[in-house]
């Protein structure tokens, strides 16, 4: 939920003017409008001005998992108030309170520039002064961090609020992890704390967050100094950010209930991830499918900030690459493509950072355990109203199309992570997942790609959180030996500070281009080497991983750091979320899905990536990333998560509908535009304004293939090659009413989690939740209004009866 309002500001005042007012009115009138006639600068000093109640801030939130909690907020659904005391001068010590004379204890918000809020630091001061019971002079009620870091300040000293065991031990995720190496080692596990009796806020604009900061150190350095402090109008914070009580966890807050009807307090984390093939689409009548090479990236960020969470490194300098590495791959013809031993694909996935949620969901159903669709709930509709022609859809377990059951099997998948600040200049790491034979391989390939950039194994023995995590995992699990490797900027650990905070920002320090250039250029080149790769067939094993990469080399020009489309996605991710390039592939992707379903419901134009770009994942609910089933009968129309009726109506009474995000509606756009130009006969492409006017391209008519509108500025009809997959935790359901969902059953049968799933959810925010800043009021002020007001009323009677005198003697009364 975002809050980021400007600041109000109070008219301007004239002073009135008149003839005949007589000269005290006018005074009068003067003095009580000049408080008013000067622009409010950013301070509580002026008079009458008491507050600013619409502070740009973003929340700390609470998200629930499967054991527990973590994160801020409020303990009831009662604000908070506190004066704001800088955390430095808190933690030098306060007198006790019997030194200080009698009275209730000094309720206070702890206000730290961003840089320094830590876990050691905010841990210290919540015990000295975090005693519920209010014993001590003071007793800190909430944390408001500021964007006021001193300048200079050096990256080491920074850390990160991830834990150093990203997914790993003392995390929601621990059971899904591998191993538990410390690949975050500034992290110091902030973001997985239960701070359920702290909120916690930021405050984003540079101005106000000086002022503040300025004006909590002098209250600190006054009230330790005296306690006529206390008399004083001070500064204060009042913080509401209520998101439900103790003891609640993800079951308990989806399985919700109220007078026997199901009430869910919350909604899981999730969306859609995007996944597409390079070459003619996958032949759903295909015997012996190709296996498949992955080139995966994650598309969202970590961040106890949720609506502020850039992610430069962790998220949109992988978005960047794995896009680059696509357009590449897509200059060649589906001739070349479809020749190689193996099929080229791309997973974009949703949720990562969260339990792993896209990647696990698409491994689950393509991997292990497989998906099934129950009996009675498979249809099929016409190619003008199906979500994914020639395929059908699946109605529950909800998939609005099982087009990724033509995929082969996967045999190997190639990450791509933080590559855009990486740990030395023109140095790249390959990381294996130290668990299958195709993951050294994987890395030796990476290695062998060595050109102007350098390729080096950075000899870990496992693979750092991605995608290839978790397909290594879901594979052994079946008893396959799927895996691959991991291409970084960092060797041997994170090199990045800001992994998880806010600061994982561009508008701040330098984008090197050259490192994603060369990132996107060397995992192309690995997943068409990988295509290619047949150690069995050439007379050295040791040799098949050289000569595969030496294939791909030449089949693959380098990728330029000042390549023009390189540049357009870097401002659009790095920089202004809602750039024009963006915006049209999604103005396109509206077009189509508006035509297919015949109603104008795609509203993924109302969900901008904003500026700078935010890469929260969101939750996963019918108004943005859940499909739903809309059924009509006659004038009636109902809606439904999922369907678990016997056996289908009429397929033609039913439309599936989906609202993706911003973010993968564009990227869905991108996929397609970039890969689906391969095919013969393509010279001269077809104008469209939507997919309804590419219905009698040609061009794209092998195996069941067929044309798209797609495009930003031009639109053209291109051969499908990007679809969207769920990215909902594996454990858990959608129900036959929309925005429900249940923990699934492990012995049902028809695939999914496997019972390990963190299960994150977002509890519902109320509408009055934020904080202001205000000038509380001392005894002394009421005194003083109410003198002031005496005053004001005497001076008023004066002037009405000296008035009244005037007019009366020159005969007007």
């Amino acid at each position: 939920m975002r809050r980021n309002h400007p600041l109000t500001q109070p008219k301007k005042t004239a002073p009135a003017t008149g003839r005949s007012l007589p000269l005290a009115a006018s005074l009068l009138v003067v003095a009580f409008s000049l408080p008013f006639s000067a622009a409010l600068d950013i301070t509580l000093d002026q008079p009458f001005q008491q507050s600013l109640n619409t502070l740009p801030h973003a929340a700390c939130t609470t998200l629930f998992h499967r054991n527990g909690r973590v994160g801020c907020g409020t303990p009831s659904s009662d604000s908070v108030q506190g004066t704001l005391l800088s955390w430095d001068e808190m933690g030098t010590g306060v007198p006790p309170y019997s030194e200080k004379g009698s009275g209730e204890h000094w309720n206070f918000i702890a206000v730290f520039p961003d840089g320094v809020a830590d876990i050691e630091k905010i841990a210290s001061l919540e015990a000295s002064y975090g005693d519920e019971d209010g014993d001590g002079w003071c007793r800190m009620v909430g944390v408001l961090v500021v964007n006021a870091t001193t300048d200079g300040m050096e990256d080491s000293y920074y850390s990160s609020p991830m834990a150093s065991s990203p997914q790993g031990q003392s995390t929601p995720s621990a059971d899904l992890a591998g191993d538990d190496y410390d690949w975050n080692v500034k992290g110091d596990g902030l973001f997985y704390k239960d701070r359920g009796s702290i909120p916690t806020a930021i405050v984003t604009d540079r101005d106000i967050s000086t002022y503040l900061l300025k004006t909590s150190r002098q209250q600190a350095s006054d009230l330790k100094a005296s306690a006529e402090t206390t008399e004083l109008p001070l500064v204060s914070a009042d913080m509401n950010f209520y998101m439900g009580g103790a003891d609640i966890d993800s079951k308990t807050c989806l399985t919700w209930t109220d007078d026997g009807e199901l009430r869910p307090k919350c909604l899981p984390l999730g969306g859609n991830s995007l996944w597409a093939t390079a070459g003619s689409r996958a032949d759903p009548d295909a015997e012996d499918p190709r296996d498949v090479v992955m080139l995966a990236v994650n598309i969202d960020g970590p961040s106890q900030y949720q609506d502020l969470t850039p992610a430069a490194n962790s998220a949109a300098g992988n978005i960047l690459a794995g896009l680059m590495a696509a357009r590449a791959i897509g200059e060649l013809s589906d001739n070349e493509l479809d020749g190689l031993p193996r099929q080229v694909a791309f997973g974009f996935f949703q949720g990562e950072k969260y339990g792993y949620i896209g990647s696990r969901a698409f491994f689950a159903d393509t991997v292990y355990p497989g998906f099934e669709c129950r009996e009675g709930s498979e249809f099929v509709q016409d190619d003008a109203k199906a979500v994914e022609r020639g395929f059908s859809t699946c109605l529950y377990p909800m998939r609005p199309s099982t087009g990724f059951q033509a995929l082969g099997q996967i045999h190997s998948v190639i990450s791509v992570d933080q590559v855009a600040f990486p740990e030395g200049e023109g140095v790249l790491y390959a990381h294996k997942d130290g668990l299958t034979e195709v993951g050294e391989i994987a890395a030796d390939i990476l290695v062998a790609l060595t050109n102007a950039t350098e390729v080096i194994d950075a000899e870990v023995g496992y693979a750092p959180p991605s995608p290839v995590s978790s397909l290594a995992r879901i594979s052994a699990n079946g008893g396959g030996e799927a895996g691959g490797a991991v291409l970084s900027g960092y060797s041997t650990a994170f090199s990045d500070g800001y992994y998880g905070s806010h600061l994982d920002s561009a508008l701040h320090r330098k984008v090197d281009m050259e490192s994603i250039a060369a990132a996107a250029t060397v995992a192309a080149r690995a997943a068409i080497a990988l295509a290619y790769y047949d150690g069995d067939s050439d007379d050295a094993a040791d040799d098949a991983a050289e000569y595969a990469a030496e294939y791909a080399t030449k089949l693959l020009p380098d990728i330029s750091a000042d390549d023009e489309m390189l540049l357009t996605l870097s401002q659009c991710l790095f920089y202004d979320g809602n750039c024009d390039y963006l915006k049209g592939h999604v103005a396109t992707e509206d077009s189509n899905e508006n035509n297919r379903i015949e109603d104008n419901m795609f509203l993924s134009m109302e969900h901008y990536l904003d500026k700078p770009p935010n890469f929260n994942v969101g939750v996963y609910t019918n108004w943005l990333g859940q499909p739903f089933i809309r059924h009509a009968s006659g004038k009636s129309k109902s809606y439904y998560g999922s369907y678990k009726g016997d056996d289908v109506e009429d397929a033609d009474d039913l439309d599936v509908i989906i609202r993706l995000s911003f973010l993968e509606t564009s990227l869905l756009g991108i996929l397609n535009d970039f890969l689906g130009r391969g095919s013969d006969g393509m010279d001269t492409p077809v104008k469209c304004k939507s997919t309804s006017d590419c219905s009698d391209v040609s061009y794209c008519a092998s195996s069941g293939d067929y044309a798209v509108c797609a495009g930003s500025n031009t639109k053209q009809c291109v051969c499908s090659r990007a679809r969207w997959h769920t990215a909902l935790d594996p454990d858990l359901e959608p129900l036959q009413t929309a925005g429900t969902f249940q923990l699934r059953a492990m012995d049902e049968g028809d695939g999914g989690g496997d019972g390990l799933g963190p299960i994150y959810t977002e509890p519902y925010w109320g509408t009055d939740l934020g904080v202001s800043v205000f000038r509380a009021s001392s005894s002394y002020m009421g005194k003083y209004v109410l003198v002031a007001g005496a005053l004001f009323l005497v001076l008023n009677i004066v002037v009405a009866l000296k008035l009244k005198a005037r007019l009366t003697k020159e005969v007007l009364f």
